[in-house]
Formats: C-alpha cells, structure tokens, sequence
C-alpha cells in the first residue's frame, strides 16, 4: 500500500454524485458521474486531471452513470482510465450468459449481471423480452382504467407527464413498444385525480419501469463507451469476507475494501428478481419490499484506506440491505475497514438510507476520531433527505466524543434543508457548501462557502480530518 490520500474532491452535480480521490503519488479514483448536464460545468477542471487509475459507477441508477458516459464518450480524462468498474445489476429476469474471465475483479462463468449480457451483444430489447412479454399481457388488465383516463383527458384537462415521456422515448428506441404503453398510460393517469384512487399501484409499478429502463440504457452506454475506447473494465461482487482488493493499477496506491453487494446478496436478487417483477405487473398487489427491488440496494460500497490511517468510504445510494430473509448485502467483516472511516459520503444524497443508518451508526460511534461528512443533497424536491439524516448526524457526533463535521452541497429541502436554512438562510445562487459542527445536541454553521457561479464550477475539496 503506497501514497497517503491528499484530497478528496466533490463535484457537486446536484441529484447525484461524483467525488475524486487523489493519492499523494499521483493514485486517482473517480466514483460516479452524477447527470451529464450537471457534470459538463466541471470539463474545465476534468481536463486537467492526469490519468485516473480506478473510475466506479456505484450503481445502476443515470444520475450516477450518466456523466460518466459523458467522460469516456468524450475522452474528457486527458490522461485516460487504466480500469472501470460497473455497476452489479443482475438482469431483469435473473438470467444467465457466459462471460469472460480476466480483469480486475472479474470471473468467468455463468453471469446475470446485466453489464456482462451487454458486453456480449444482447440489446436492451433482447435482454428484457421478458419484462415485454409481461407488460404486453399487463396492458389487458388495465384496459379499463386506460379507458378511464382517455374519457377525462378528453374533457380537456392536461395528462402531460415529460418524465414518463423520457421513459417511453427510452423504451421505443429500444424496441419495447409494450413498456412504452404501460409507462405511457400511467403519465397519463398522473395529472388526473379522477381516477386517483385507481391510478396509485399502477403508478408504484410503472414508476419502477421508468425507472429500470432509463438506467438499463444508461448502463448500455457506459458499457458501449468503454468497450470503443479499449478501456478494461468489470462488473466485480464483493466477496462474501472482506478482503483488500488486488490486481487494479498494479496494486499501488492506498488500499481498496470492496464491502457490498456481496456474491452472496446479488445470487439472492437474481434468483427473485423475476418474482418481484411479476408483482410489479400486477399492479394491483404490493411490491414485497423484502425482496430487493431497487438497485440502490445493489450500490458498490467501498472504502479507500491510506497507510496513515486515513480512510474514505464512498457509498453510492447503499441501502445496507439484510434480513430473516435477505443475506447480508456487506462482507462479513466489514465493519473493521468501515469502522476505521474519517471521511464518510452520506448515501443517497443524505436522503432515503434503507437500513444504512442503524448499521453504520452503530459502527462509527464506538470510533475516536475525528469524523467528516459529506452528502451532495440538491435542491429538488423530488428527492428530499430523508428525516432519519438529522439524528443520525447528531447520535455518531455526541457518542464519538471528537470533533465531527459535516460538509452539504447546495441548499437541500426535507429535515436536512430545515437544518440548513435556520442555520445559514437562504442560499445564494450558485453551488454553496454548508459546514456544521455540532454543539451539543445543536449543529451550528462555522461558514457558507460560495464556490463560484455555475459558469465557473470548482470542486468541493473535504480534507480528511
């Protein structure tokens, strides 16, 4: 293990993230891309980096994906990528192809993971034939309802819904007319409170639709991109035990824990994901929850460790799954490396957390050190931290008995926003970074720092405590 870690910078990409991590010798890691329109101010500050020697996509969602098509698509890193590594989204249906050995952290053998189905030439129709044969005969049991739905767009009140549009334009370019319709027809039913009532499971349904096929796209083009520009990567699995990570940039730089999602979690998802989206299709059952349903729960979570005793971990939007009956999605042992964590990226813009906060909590508060916190909460509504953000901040600050501060991008909204504005007020335009410090059982605010007008973006650079 070589090179202390430097610098960690946060590009603040808003509903998303992207964080760089530079080593002392020259070691670069580049975690998520955030949207490509929320990335693009950063070019002139991405240009400028030498080569990156590890870049991640923690997960399948385009708010993480898509900036990093961007970077590749356009040889952003002038001095190039030595090594990727994509999301470990299972296919729709748990399906299997064969898929190379070779490259860092990469097995052959059968493989559900969708990145490997396209890297062997399946195209997104192909490989959710599945999903289209279900939607297909989902349509005839929500005739009705679509009826519905006609009859009072017809009296002249707006059904325009640009969202679920994206989604339909995503899934007929790729040639699945049948996931178009249903999406379609729950846009629709969005704007219409007629048939309120009626439209809720078909919405939770058509939601997650929307949601897999603007993310399966994404992933394609990552894996696209790549491949063109002869850059190795691979869909690695954490190992059921915690190891340190061998075989990426010649084994240099600080050392790399892979915690999550274990073999053994994703062999669970594959195996039911086909379950869980026949209940999607039946839109008038709920989802069953203990399934794993959203790729949240499938985020690489890693942590980069310095020989100083620096330690970072990046996670993605982890949900820290487990369960009676969902095997740990963490190796067993991660709570040594996690443990160690002196800078901490909150999950999921600090917002939704599945069962992260307990686990983590739990962990970090027995530690005595000094503890940074970053989450990259933008402004939209849409995706609000979530209330459980606030007393987990304030519980690993107080129990810990050091120093603690947190780091927050943008202004956001929800129990964290409320934090926020009493503490600063208003923000002003542009990116702005928030740093508390608890005092007691209150965070106060030590300074709003203003990084510049959108034209001119620099990263956030969170030393490590």
């Amino acid at each position: 293990m070589t090179g202390r870690i430097r610098r960690v910078a946060f590009l603040n990409v808003g509903q998303g993230d992207s964080a760089l991590i530079e080593a002392d010798d020259g070691w670069r890691a580049l975690f998520d891309g955030g949207r490509q329109h929320e990335i693009e101010p950063f070019e002139p500050y991405l240009r400028r980096q030498r080569r990156v020697d590890l870049m991640i996509g923690t997960h399948f969602d385009a708010d993480h994906l898509e900036g990093l098509c961007w970077l590749v698509e356009n040889r952003i890193l002038a001095g190039g990528i030595a090594h990727a590594m994509v999301p470990a989204q299972p296919h729709p249906h748990g399906d299997v192809i064969a898929a190379g050995g070779g490259g860092f952290g990469r097995r052959a053998g059968p493989s559900p993971l969708l990145a490997d189905h396209f890297a062997a030439g399946r195209s997104l129709a192909e490989a959710y034939s599945a999903l289209e044969e279900r939607a297909s005969r989902s349509q005839r049991t929500i005739a009705a309802l679509r009826r519905a739905v006609d009859a009072v767009s017809a009296s002249g009140r707006s059904s325009a819904d640009p969202a679920a549009e994206r989604a339909v334009g995503v899934a007929l370019e790729a040639g699945l007319p049948a996931l178009a319709g249903l999406v379609r027809t729950a846009g629709q039913a969005r704007a219409l409170r007629a048939v309120d009532r009626a439209r809720r499971p078909l919405l939770r349904g058509a939601a997650l639709i929307e949601r897999e096929l603007i993310s399966a796209s994404t992933l394609k083009r990552l894996v696209a991109a790549l491949d063109e520009h002869s850059i190795p990567w691979s869909a690695a699995i954490a190992p059921d035990a915690v190891a340190p990570m061998t075989g990426a940039s010649n084994d240099t730089g600080p050392r790399l824990w892979h915690l999550a999602p274990t073999r053994r979690y994703v062999e669970h998802y594959a195996k039911h994901v086909a379950a869980v989206w026949d209940k999607v299709f039946r839109v008038m059952e709920a989802v069953d929850t203990g399934l794993p349903t959203l790729s949240n729960r499938l985020s690489h979570v890693m942590v980069v460790e310095d020989a100083a005793g620096a330690a970072v971990a990046i996670c993605g939007d982890s949900g820290f799954q487990y369960g009676r009956r969902i095997p740990d999605s963490l190796g067993d042992g991660w709570e040594e490396p996690f443990g160690g964590v002196t800078l901490l990226h909150l999950p999921h813009h600090a917002g939704r957390w599945g069962r992260f906060g307990a686990r983590a909590r739990a962990v970090l508060s027995s530690a005595r050190r000094p503890l940074a916190m970053y989450g990259s909460v933008g402004q939209r509504r849409s995706n609000p931290p979530g209330r459980a953000v606030v007393p987990f901040l304030r519980s690993v600050a107080e129990r810990r008995g050091a120093d603690a501060v947190l780091y927050v991008a943008n202004r956001p909204a929800g129990a964290l926003g409320g934090l926020v504005s009493r503490r600063a007020g208003a923000a002003a335009e542009g990116p702005a970074v928030l740093e508390l410090r608890p005092d007691g059982p209150v965070w106060s605010a030590e300074g709003l720092d203003h990084q510049g007008a959108p034209s001119a973006i620099e990263p956030i650079g969170v030393p490590l405590p």
